[in-house]
């Protein structure tokens, strides 16, 4: 996942997720899938053997012949979509979903940052420029306070005259 530090919106600040990672993470998911096609050969030959019923210490026993099957992609993966009720197909599929769902729940359950010395959830007020425009620098009590920095002149007419001043 992407550093929180290189973001140019400040630290602290969530960022996107590179190319780069989203690369691995597709890289990753095809081998899951792959592996999980495999383990399903192999359970599909323990289910062979024992005249169509599935018994698990025999399937189990069978994993080492996913070694086996791994070696060979091509047949593995015709093999494994020719048949969709197969447990190759199945241990695929299901590999795949489970590592999709891993990855969105890394995704979305990231910590929720703020930026430092400001409320949580609180909003960009603008530069100091932007800001000594709609306050009244001279009259504290003429201000409507909505930051420790932020004020907001109650008198219209006082907030216009500040703009026209910055704007000469």
């Amino acid at each position: 996942m992407a550093k929180a530090n290189d973001n140019p919106l400040g630290e602290g600040m969530p960022t996107k997720i590179s190319n780069n990672t989203l690369m691995m993470m597709g890289i990753a998911l095809l081998l899951v899938i792959y592996a999980g096609m495999a383990v399903g050969m192999a359970f599909d030959e323990s289910v062979a053997e024992n005249d169509g019923k599935f018994v698990i210490y025999k399937a189990i026993l069978n994993i080492s012949n996913a070694v086996d099957y791994a070696l060979n992609p091509v047949n593995t993966i015709k093999s494994a979509f020719a048949d969709t009720q197969s447990w190759a197909f199945k241990l695929g599929i299901a590999s795949g979903v489970i590592l999709l769902i891993y990855f969105g729940y890394k995704d979305t359950n990231k910590k929720r940052y703020h930026r430092k010395g400001s409320e949580h959830g609180s909003a960009y007020w603008g530069k100091d420029k932007e800001k000594t425009i709609i306050q009244d620098p001279n009259d504290l009590y003429n201000n409507i306070i909505y930051a420790d920095d932020i004020f907001m002149v109650l008198d219209r007419k006082k907030r216009d005259e500040n703009a026209g001043k910055k704007k000469k």
